[in-house]
């Protein structure tokens, strides 16, 4: 009988003893990706994350652009590592963060002279990706007429595309 419990208790002893036979992967560092996938240089984009191009739009004319660039990561890592890679790599690349947001999904505003720029990262555990919004878009025309987005609730909130944006007029009211 003792034999027999001995041969019980030891595979028992050495799983427990062992930590289980759970799995937990390492966390990989979130470093600059190659120069390659960015798609403009003054926007960081981590390590592993590709560039969708069909889902990504750029404009730029005369001083002016527009971005809507959407990186995807088709391994996953967590919202909470892509969100600590935004705040530190975009203020070292000259952005100042103005405001952070969300619950379910990470949303930074980022300004720096004329410009704005708005990121938002999700993950999606169904089809284990992280992705990653980047829109760039004037705070001023090329003129240096303000100008102002639409409401927070706009179509890119929806995932219909880049919001759109209205001129403010520079003229004042008489006194």
């Amino acid at each position: 009988m003792r034999p027999t419990l001995m041969r019980l208790i030891l595979p028992l002893a050495l799983c427990f003893g062992s930590g289980g036979c759970a799995y937990f992967a390492a966390t990989p560092p979130l470093d600059l990706a190659d120069a390659e996938v960015h798609a403009t240089k003054d926007v960081p984009v981590p390590q592993g994350f590709a560039l969708d191009k069909s889902a990504s739009h750029k404009h730029q004319r005369d001083g002016f652009r527009r971005y809507e660039l959407v990186y995807r990561r088709t391994e996953y890592l967590s919202e909470e590592r892509v969100r600590e890679f935004v705040q530190q790599t975009y203020t070292r690349a000259g952005w100042k963060l103005r405001f952070l947001w969300g619950l379910e999904e990470s949303n930074f505003l980022f300004v720096r002279g004329a410009e704005e720029c708005e990121v938002r990262v999700t993950e999606d555990f169904g089809d284990r990706f992280t992705t990653l919004h980047v829109w760039v878009r004037p705070r001023e025309t090329p003129d240096g007429s303000l100008v102002a987005a639409k409401s927070l609730q706009g179509n890119a909130r929806n995932g219909v595309g880049t919001q759109g944006t209205v001129a403010a007029s520079s003229e004042r009211a008489p006194k």
